[in-house]
């Protein structure tokens, strides 16, 4: 889910907030990409073209492009 430009992660099963990945700076949120084969990986897009790439277990991005 997204919100306020941060992608917060929840528990299907329970509801609760496990994180929130926050490092936007450089615009608004328009699109998140699950790999389905590795739940790991999380690919999200801002408005000013920047794709950014995270490792969800580790909360953090690992490559951008633009």
């Amino acid at each position: 889910m997204v919100r306020d430009d941060k992608i917060r992660l929840y528990n299907v099963d329970t509801g609760e907030l496990i994180t929130e990945l926050n490092d936007n700076k450089n615009g608004t949120l328009v699109g998140l990409y699950l790999e389905p084969e590795n739940k790991k990986s999380l690919i999200s897009c801002s408005i000013n073209g920047e794709i950014a790439f995270w490792k969800i277990d580790a909360h953090v991005i690992f490559e951008k492009k633009v």
